[in-house]
């Protein structure tokens, strides 16, 4: 019998995600973040995947940090040039009132673009307005954001620090649970969804976002 829904979205999934007090670190010294496992965000096989996308976040009163490592399925190495890393982008959905009842962004929500650097150490972030948003979810000042990038031949990393003031809404004492989406775009080894794919309209529908509750440490 043909399935005509995917798997993926028959689940709303929930991940955990620990507080980092020393967040961020210097990227004089190397890493941005260097999120370690329990900060991963774990997948269930519900879909083929085109890339081998590794997933982690984690948070503290300051902000939010997000990582992403991508490896190539093929396995095949290649150096790394300008235009083949001008094709890759990262998307982080984020919700801070994790709405998700609702099918149009509000002001809590934001879009972020990231974009790696050949140069190591290096990346772009761009935040950017949402479709059909709702009362005034306009993009946010990005210029305190950081991030870092490493590009090699088997794949590339990215990770992204957002602090609170890039946030509208981020109050992690009254609101825990955070709405979370993200998708990694290649535009050689094909694009890999956090869950769901484009046949839904993930990138301007709140109500197709996943959760993330803060937890604190201790």
């Amino acid at each position: 019998m043909n399935q005509l829904l995917p798997a993926a979205f028959l689940f709303r999934l929930q991940w955990d995600v620990p507080q980092r007090d020393i967040l961020p670190k210097n990227l004089r010294a190397g890493r941005l973040l260097d999120l370690d496992e329990h900060c991963r965000l774990t997948l269930p096989d519900l879909q083929a995947p085109t890339l081998l996308v590794d997933w982690r976040a984690a948070w503290n009163e300051a902000g939010l940090g997000f990582a992403v490592s991508v490896q190539k399925m093929d396995g095949v190495p290649q150096p790394p040039n300008k235009t083949d890393v001008e094709k890759k982008r990262w998307r982080i959905w984020l919700d801070t009132r994790a709405t998700q009842t609702v099918h149009r962004a509000t002001r809590f929500c934001h879009q972020f673009d990231i974009v790696p650097q050949l140069e190591k150490g290096s990346g772009k972030i761009t935040s950017v307005s949402i479709a059909r948003a709702r009362d005034d979810a306009m993009p946010t000042d990005v210029t305190n954001a950081k991030v870092w990038s490493a590009v090699t031949p088997e794949g590339y990393q990215m990770e992204v620090w957002l602090p609170a003031e890039c946030l509208t809404g981020f109050d992690p004492a009254a609101h825990r649970q955070l709405g979370f989406y993200g998708c990694v775009i290649d535009q050689d080894l094909g694009e890999q969804p956090l869950t769901i794919g484009y046949e839904f309209p993930y990138e301007n529908d709140p109500s197709l976002w996943q959760t993330l509750s803060l937890k604190t440490s201790g």
